[in-house]
């Protein structure tokens, strides 16, 4: 069983959020800011063209996309921002999910959220943690095991574990004082 944190609040709230990884953009060194600066602006561009009501913010070595102005975050909105991280030049994989805190109850919570959203046509599914805070007392493969266990049982008798290829990858990243949980998508 892995330990809840003293000093999460009990009451979390939850936050619609695409996470936006990049690949090349990281191996170029002192001009690495001039791309990751460069691929805000294309997204950024390519989300007022569209009348979408997100704004980006860099966060940890990746790019966020959250509601505008605490705009909510409209289903219909979802869609089109998908096709257009799909097809982005820059952007390696992504996931639209949600912020909760980083405490396991919270974490569960956000593995039910995120899983209501997945293709009923989804057989096997995979629980990928990583830890960007490592103050966390437990690893990440204690994390993956919680909440492969409590997916299950969101996912009944008809999805299972499968560690290589599955049909769906659901990513936990754990960073000081919030946690993404996501789906993962190819850029």
């Amino acid at each position: 069983m892995i330990p809840q944190c003293d000093t999460c609040a009990r009451v979390y709230h939850m936050k619609y959020i695409a996470v936006i990884h990049y690949d090349e953009i990281a191996l170029k060194g002192a001009n690495r800011n001039v791309f990751e600066q460069a691929l805000v602006r294309n997204l950024a561009r390519k989300i007022k063209h569209r009348s979408l009501p997100f704004s980006i913010e860099r966060v940890w070595g990746r790019l966020l996309v959250v509601g505008a102005h605490h705009a909510p975050w409209q289903s219909h909105d979802t869609a089109a921002l998908r096709q257009l991280l799909a097809t982005t030049p820059g952007v390696a994989t992504f996931g639209i999910g949600i912020a909760v805190a980083p405490d396991i109850e919270a974490l569960k919570d956000g593995v039910t959220q995120v899983i209501r959203h997945v293709p009923d046509t989804a057989r096997t599914f995979r629980i990928t943690t990583t830890r960007v805070d490592k103050s966390l007392p437990i690893t990440s493969q204690d994390i993956d095991r919680e909440l492969g266990a409590h997916a299950l049982t969101v996912f009944g008798d008809t999805v299972h574990v499968q560690l290589a290829d599955p049909d769906v990858t659901i990513r936990v990243e754990v960073l000081k004082e919030t946690a993404y949980v996501y789906v993962k998508e190819r850029g």
